[in-house]
């Protein structure tokens, strides 16, 4: 995954609420797996690998969301679990047949946690986050980010 695109994660995850920190898993979820089905198209088996370890472990992070409590936890848990068995099958397999069912269930999932984010009310998990003001100042053509309240204990990485 490129620098850019961990950082715009990053900044997502520092404003997201509860129900789109699970939106933003899914985001990184097919990042890997977009990097993964390019890896393949190029004939790098390592990276392909690689990123659908990645997807899977993306995969892992929202099982251990699922609150099981609430009876839909249980299907949510069925169809993790068969994008994790596909994403294993794409490796052992060196095909990218299971990448892609993977990414179908995927991506119709993220849609639901999409329009659920926007009914979600409990406000910003992260409150101690920095602000990240980005903006077109002093040269033409020139982005300027400019943190605001910095604190080093703030950090977070993707």
């Amino acid at each position: 995954m490129e620098n850019t695109k961990q950082e715009e994660f990053t900044q997502r995850i520092g404003k997201a609420s509860k129900t789109e920190m699970i939106v933003i898993v899914y985001d990184i979820a097919l990042q890997y797996a977009e990097d993964a089905q390019n890896a393949y198209d190029k004939g790098d088996m390592t990276a392909y690998g690689e990123n659908l370890t990645k997807a899977r472990k993306c995969v892992d992070n929202l099982i251990e969301a699922l609150n099981f409590d609430i009876d839909i936890s249980n299907q949510l848990f069925a169809l993790y679990n068969f994008v994790k068995k596909n994403l294993l099958n794409a490796r052992i397999t060196r095909t990218d047949k299971g990448l892609k069912d993977a990414v179908k269930v995927l991506k119709d999932m993220r849609e639901i946690f999409v329009e659920l984010a926007k009914l979600d009310t409990s406000g910003v998990m992260m409150d101690s986050t920095q602000h990240v003001v980005t903006g077109m100042t002093y040269g033409r053509g020139v982005l300027n980010e400019s943190v605001v309240n910095a604190d080093k204990s703030t950090t977070f990485s993707v």
